[in-house]
């Protein structure tokens, strides 16, 4: 990886996360006719609110890039999620969410909803890696930028660059441990060609995607082809 940046609150940018080649390998798997599929939020389809098609990677696809994003996101393989590859076309664009879960804990135990898919006690997604696997022309907002409205940051795509914040604290937290860290919410904003992007979260304890009934895994894999 190149240069890291930290760019506010907690956000990182990271250039040159990835390689060309490793980026040109996800968009062709996104490509393959058929595994993409319309994005949903968490109520469901609101093409008002998202407009982007999505495929998971599985694990066997993509050991190589999953190993660098846990070492720039600071976690174990174990704890992340299958690869998420997301596609915005012209127009495309994700209005402000969060990507870590907002579940009740159970005070005295540290119990969530997400114990069944995730080890240990306050599980969350507490580290997000954003990865930009292409160029987008434009010189502002038409880029499809991220943002992050509640602390002003706007970070403007290019291929092979990264995004890595924390949206949620760690289960070892003195503070808040598990919660969301609702300043980590972020949207992106529409853009004026097409933009793909590969999306890497982690949870703060061991994840196992066979127990977790959203984890977009399908019965096989996007392509042969290994990154």
């Amino acid at each position: 990886a190149g240069q890291v940046t930290r760019v506010g609150h907690g956000v990182c940018v990271i250039e040159d996360a990835l390689t060309h080649a490793e980026c040109d390998a996800l968009v062709r798997k996104a490509q393959v006719p058929g595994v993409l599929q319309a994005s949903r939020t968490g109520g469901g389809m609101q093409p008002d609110r998202r407009q982007s098609w999505q495929a998971r990677c599985q694990y066997r696809e993509t050991p190589g890039v999953q190993a660098k994003l846990g070492r720039l996101m600071g976690v174990p393989v174990q704890h992340m999620e299958a690869l998420k590859l997301i596609y915005y076309p012209t127009g495309g664009f994700f209005e402000s969410h969060h990507d870590a879960f907002a579940r009740s804990f159970d005070p005295r135990t540290g119990a969530s909803d997400w114990a069944c898919v995730a080890g240990g006690t306050w599980p969350n997604r507490v580290v997000t890696c954003i990865v930009y696997l292409n160029d987008v022309p434009g010189t502002g907002a038409d880029t499809g930028r991220t943002v992050f409205d509640d602390i002003g940051v706007a970070v403007r795509p290019k291929k092979g660059r990264a995004v890595v914040f924390a949206p949620a604290y760690l289960p070892t937290s003195t503070y808040r441990p598990g919660q969301r860290r609702e300043c980590m919410a972020h949207r992106g904003e529409r853009c004026h060609a097409d933009k793909y992007i590969a999306t890497q979260w982690a949870w703060g304890c061991p994840y196992v995607a066979e127990k977790d009934p959203k984890s977009g895994l399908g019965p096989g894999a996007l392509s042969d082809e290994t990154v």
